[in-house]
Order: C-alpha cells, then sequence, then structure tokens
C-alpha cells in the first residue's frame, strides 16, 4: 500500500489544507518523522510556490516527536531539509530530554500503544515497590 502523502492528491492540498491534518492530534502515525517526511514532500512537490508557507507549515509539526539524530542525518542527504532547518527555527537540533522525560514531555498522537507495569521489587533488596511506569513502545526513537 501507498503511504497516503506519498499520493497525488495529498501532495496537492493547499497550505492550509496541509497544516490543518498535521495539527491533528488523532493522526495515527508510528513515528513524526513520517509527519516530517510528509511535510519535506510536500513541500519539495513545487518548492518556488510552497516556500512561503514553509514556516508555517512547519510549525504545526509535533517538534518534541522528532530525533535529533534522524533530523542530522536527513540534514546531510537532503537540500531541502537543510533549508527547513535553516528557516524554522521551530526545529531544535539538540535535545536535552531523552528516555521517560522526553515521553512524559511528549504527548503521542493518536491511539498508541502502552506498556503499564505497576508494583513490583527491587532487584537487589527485594523489597516491594509501589511504582506505577508506563511505556510507549510506538514511540521508541530506534523504530
Amino acid at each position: 500500500a501507498l503511504p497516503i502523502y506519498s499520493t497525488e492528491e495529498f501532495l496537492e492540498l493547499g497550505h492550509q489544507k496541509i497544516k490543518e491534518v498535521i495539527s491533528l492530534e488523532k493522526l495515527n502515525v508510528g513515528n513524526e518523522k513520517y509527519v516530517f517526511e510528509a511535510v519535506v514532500r510536500w513541500l519539495a512537490h513545487d518548492p518556488e510556490g510552497r516556500k512561503v508557507h514553509m514556516k508555517d507549515v512547519t510549525s504545526a509539526l509535533w517538534v518534541a516527536g522528532l530525533d535529533t539524530n534522524y533530523l542530522r542525518e536527513q540534514m546531510t542527504k537532503e537540500p531541502l531539509v537543510r533549508e527547513i532547518m535553516r528557516e524554522c527555527n521551530n526545529i531544535p537540533l539538540t535535545q536535552t530530554l531523552q528516555g521517560e522525560e522526553l515521553l512524559a514531555s511528549f504527548k503521542p498522537r493518536g491511539y498508541s500503544e502502552c506498556i503499564v507495569t505497576v508494583g513490583g521489587e527491587e532487584r537487589l533488596s527485594r523489597k516491594t515497590t509501589a511504582t506505577v511506569r508506563c511505556m510507549c513502545p510506538l514511540y521508541d526513537p530506534i523504530r
């Protein structure tokens, strides 16, 4: 199946509609990089005509979900990504939060898979704990 952002219909959408679509909280994506790639493809479809909308459209990206290593890698491969990063100051290239802190700061889109652990015991002392943890493998940056 062809990803929706590869279709001609998606590429022909106006900037307001693209911004509306990528802003949707219920947008069901496995990784925010796919939304970023969709925006890059949309901009690349008509670079001269859409350059004026670049900052506005990228302002709707959920940048907390973008992996900075992925962004750096894309910058080395794609001149348009370098231009986006240079022109749009809303996309950080340094990420101070990691792991659970990052997950806590980022509200995932759509319907996510989640593993909840409740209680347990400490490995060394065997003391019982009342810890509750929520892990979302869907937003694992390795995926």
